[in-house]
């Protein structure tokens, strides 16, 4: 059966239940009251395998401008078999319609402005966003427990460029240790032990016991085949590591798990970069300088401590504050 040939049902978000489906692909349009004169409506793609199991949620699409992840979870979606699996596969590519529209990072002003991966757990009564928020972190909550996964897909979006990245929350829980574990099995590279963040939908999942993987992209604001590809292979490891799919165990990264130190502009204007993500730098190497409107330099960016670059603005201008780069410790 081919992508075109399945069904399209629109279902009210509080309404859907993985329990209902028979073995196979579906598609949905969840909708979502948002105070609006229409209703969000969510594209989820649906795999229920011909035998019990645990349950993936895997989503993107929470930034309008970050789109690997758009693209990957439908390409997953058509290469699953649901005589092969156990249990269910839940692919949400389209978290925030309203900034995927505006092709931006946030809902755009006419909506109210917010960035959708700040405002969670939301709420029902708030803005459209907000609201938002809340029926993704309702359904997610519902459909997961200890066994299952969640896994959110990000990029650098159109103002920067990353490694490809695979990462736990450091929250102290019983969602630490399988996630961590998870995010091993995405593959071979780099592990990225992220901080503790409220109002992220990955930490607030993993806060309820979830086992949650976020990753981030190469981005800047592209496409790229082999970048869709890493994704979709990623995705497949976890599956198969978390049950539902059948195969050989996938690759397990033994890489040390590594918190990037952020570094933001102290100034506006320019920046001018020298670096390119990947590379290894010493304390106090340049990674850059911010200059004025008549080339004068205002600061230049400096390594804090030995690393590796894995994150640089690419976009030219500058506020104060922006993040510009990360430098992940050895």
């Amino acid at each position: 059966m081919t992508q075109s040939e399945i069904e399209t049902d629109e279902i009210e978000i509080d309404e859907f239940s993985p329990a209902r489906l028979a073995a196979g692909p579906r598609r949905f349009l969840l909708s979502i009251p948002v105070g609006r004169t229409e209703p969000a409506r969510l594209p989820m793609l649906a795999v229920r395998g011909r035998r019990p199991g645990p349950t993936a949620v895997l989503v993107a699409g929470v930034h309008g401008d970050e789109f690997e992840g758009m693209a990957a979870l439908p390409e997953l979606a058509a290469s699953l078999d649901p005589q092969d699996m156990r249990g269910t596969m839940l692919a949400l590519p389209v978290c925030n319609p309203f900034a995927r529209d505006a092709q931006d990072r946030c809902s755009p002003d006419g909506v109210d402005g917010v960035n959708l991966a700040r405002v969670f757990p939301g709420d029902p009564d708030g803005s459209p966003t907000r609201r938002l928020a809340a029926a993704l972190l309702r359904l997610t909550t519902r459909l997961l427990d200890p066994d299952d996964l969640f896994v959110d897909l990000h990029s650098a979006g159109t103002k920067y460029r990353y490694l490809t990245l695979a990462g736990f929350r450091d929250i102290a829980g019983r969602a630490r240790g399988p996630s961590e574990e998870a995010a091993r099995h995405f593959g071979p590279g780099l592990l990225w032990r992220i901080w503790d963040q409220h109002g992220m939908f990955n930490a607030e999942v993993a806060r309820s016991g979830v086992p949650t993987v976020a990753t981030e992209a190469p981005g800047q604001g592209e496409c790229r085949d082999g970048d869709v590809a890493a994704y979709v292979q990623g995705l497949r490891n976890m599956l198969t590591w978390r049950g539902l799919l059948n195969g050989p165990p996938p690759p397990r990264s033994r890489a040390q798990a590594r918190c990037p130190t952020e570094l933001t502009a102290p100034a506006g204007g320019l920046l001018r970069t020298g670096r390119a993500v990947g590379d290894e730098v010493a304390t106090g190497d340049p990674l850059g300088r911010i200059v004025d409107a008549f080339g004068e330099t205002l600061t230049t960016l400096r390594a804090p401590h030995p690393g590796q670059v894995w994150a640089l603005r690419t976009f030219g201008a500058v506020a104060e504050g922006d993040l510009t780069a990360w430098i992940a410790p050895p």
